[in-house]
C-alpha cells in the first residue's frame, strides 16, 4: 500500500465515498504515461482493482510518442492489466488541436466502454489541473459554474486525484518506484494552460504563500453554491416536462431578480449560451436560438425547448379494433370509454360514435385539408387555422394527428372532435388515449 505521509491516503477516501468496489466496479483509466495517469493506475491496481489502461498515441512527438506508448503497454502487462492504445486520426476541421485530441480521446474512451463493459472511467486530473481550470475559465468570463472547474464525480467520469497536489504525485511516484515519463511540451507556453501552469500560479504562490490551498477551498465554495443555486432556481422556475419538450414559464423567469441570467441558468445545460439567452429573452413570439442538438422557442407565454430533429415523418396507420398503436412520437390506445382520472385532456379524447367504429385511419397529413369542427353547425376550417385558433406552437403542431373515418376527419387530436363525434353523441364512446415519448427519450 501506499505511504500515508505522501498526502494520497486521499485516494481511499475517494473509494469509499464513492462506494467503489473491485469486485462490482470495472474501470477504465485514460493513461498517458505521464506521471498523473501511471500513479493513478499503479493506485488503483494497489487497491485491488482491475482496470483498462487506455492510451492515445498522438505522434506529436514521433519517437517519443511511441515510447510513451511502449511504456504503458510494459507496465499494464507487468501489472497484468488489459491495455487499449489508438492512433489519433485528425478529422481535418479547423479549430484548436488540444481541443480537438479532447474530444477524439473522450469518444474513443466511450466506445471502449461500450465495447468493453466498463462502467466508470477514471481520469488524472490533480489539484493543480483544478487552480489552472479556474484560471482559465475566469479568462474567459465564465460565471459560477465555469468557475467551479472540474468535477470530482460527473456521471460516469471520476477523479480521485483531485485534491493532491503535483508534488505529492512526484512523490508517491519515487516512493513506490512507479515509472513514468516526461512530456517536455508541457513546460513550453504555446497554449494558455501551460502558461497558467508554469507562469501565473508560480508566481501567485511565491509572492502569496499558500494561495493554491485557499484557491481550492474557493473552488469548492462555488461548487457547493452551484448546487445549491440550480436546487432554488429549480423550485422557483421549474422545467415543466412534456412528452420529449421542456416549457419554461415566462412569468417564473420575469418575476425573479435576474431574468435573463435566470434563463442562461436554465439553459446552458444544453449548451446555450449568455448571449443567445439574453437575445431570446426580448425577441417576439416564434423567435428562436438553436445549436447542434436543441431548439428553443420563444412564445407569448413560455419557452419550449426539445431536441433538433423533431420533426415527425409522415406516418399513416390503418385500425381494425381497439387496441395500442405505435405511432413516430408515441403510443395511441383505443379502447371502449372508461371514467378516466387524472388524464390531461391533451392526451386523452373520448369521441362518440352512431353505430359502427372501426376502420379508422391515423395520419398527421394536414396540408390543404379541413375539418367540420364541433360546435360550428357543420362550417370548414383548415386544420391550419384550427392550430393557430389553439396557439399552437411549432413542436405542438408537429405532434397533432388526425383521425379518419370513410375518408372524413373526425378529430384533429388533441384539439377538437368534428361535428357528430363529441362524447355527447348517442351510441358508442371511444377513448383515444395518447402516451407521448418520455422527455429523457430525447433531452
Amino acid at each position: 500500500m501506499w505511504v500515508k505521509d505522501t498526502k494520497l491516503d486521499h485516494f481511499l477516501r475517494y473509494i469509499e465515498i464513492e462506494n467503489l468496489n473491485p469486485a462490482k466496479d470495472h474501470i477504465l483509466i485514460g493513461v498517458s504515461g505521464g506521471v498523473d495517469s501511471m500513479v493513478l493506475a499503479h493506485l488503483f491496481v494497489q487497491a485491488g482493482f482491475k482496470v483498462g489502461m487506455a492510451h492515445v498515441n498522438y505522434g506529436m512527438r514521433g519517437v517519443e510518442s511511441d515510447r510513451d506508448e511502449q511504456l504503458v503497454f510494459e507496465i499494464a502487462t507487468v501489472w497484468d492489466q488489459t491495455f487499449h492504445v489508438t492512433q489519433y486520426v485528425d478529422n481535418g476541421t479547423t479549430g484548436n488541436f488540444q481541443e480537438k485530441a479532447r474530444k477524439f480521446r473522450y469518444n474513443w474512451f466511450f466506445s471502449l466502454m461500450k465495447e468493453n463493459g466498463y462502467n466508470l472511467l477514471a481520469l488524472a486530473h490533480h489539484a493543480d489541473d483544478q487552480i489552472e481550470t479556474f484560471f482559465i475559465q475566469l479568462l474567459r468570463s465564465a460565471g459560477l459554474k465555469g468557475l467551479g472547474a472540474i468535477k470530482a464525480r460527473d456521471g460516469y467520469k471520476i477523479r480521485p486525484l483531485l485534491e493532491v497536489f503535483k508534488s505529492d504525485i512526484y512523490r508517491y511516484a519515487a516512493q513506490h518506484g512507479v515509472p513514468f515519463r516526461e512530456d517536455q511540451s508541457n513546460v513550453e507556453n504555446k497554449y494558455r494552460r501551460n502558461l497558467v501552469r508554469n507562469e501565473i500560479i508560480p508566481a501567485l504562490e511565491t509572492q502569496i504563500p499558500g494561495s493554491k490551498h485557499r484557491l481550492l477551498n474557493s473552488i469548492e465554495h462555488l461548487q457547493s453554491a452551484n448546487v445549491m443555486l440550480n436546487h432554488l432556481l429549480k423550485n422557483q422556475v421549474p422545467l415543466k416536462e412534456e412528452g420529449n419538450s421542456c416549457v419554461i414559464v415566462k412569468e417564473q423567469v420575469a418575476s425573479m431578480p435576474e431574468p435573463i441570467q435566470t434563463l442562461f441558468w436554465l439553459l446552458h445545460p444544453y449548451h446555450f449560451n449568455y448571449i443567445q439567452c439574453k437575445d431570446l429573452y426580448s425577441s417576439s413570439p416564434g423567435s428562436r436560438i438553436v445549436n447542434n442538438k436543441y431548439i428553443v422557442i420563444a412564445e407569448k407565454n413560455y419557452f419550449r425547448l426539445f431536441p433538433v430533429g423533431f420533426e415527425i415523418e409522415k406516418f399513416e396507420l390503418e385500425v381494425a379494433d381497439f387496441g395500442t398503436y405505435i405511432l413516430p412520437h408515441g403510443r395511441l390506445t383505443i379502447q371502449a370509454h372508461q371514467s378516466q382520472k387524472n388524464v390531461s385532456p391533451e392526451t386523452c379524447m373520448t369521441l362518440g360514435f352512431k353505430d359502427k367504429v372501426f376502420p379508422l385511419k391515423i395520419n398527421n397529413t394536414f396540408q390543404g385539408r379541413n375539418i367540420s369542427p364541433s360546435g360550428m353547425r357543420g362550417r370548414k376550417k383548415t386544420i391550419k387555422k384550427l392550430m393557430a385558433d389553439y396557439d399552437q406552437d411549432l413542436w405542438q403542431r408537429n405532434r397533432c394527428f388526425l383521425i379518419e373515418q370513410e375518408e372524413m376527419i373526425i378529430c384533429a387530436f388533441p384539439l377538437r372532435p368534428a361535428e357528430g363525434y363529441s362524447q355527447d353523441q348517442e351510441g358508442i364512446e371511444v377513448d383515444f388515449i395518447f402516451t407521448p415519448l418520455e422527455v429523457n427519450d430525447a433531452l
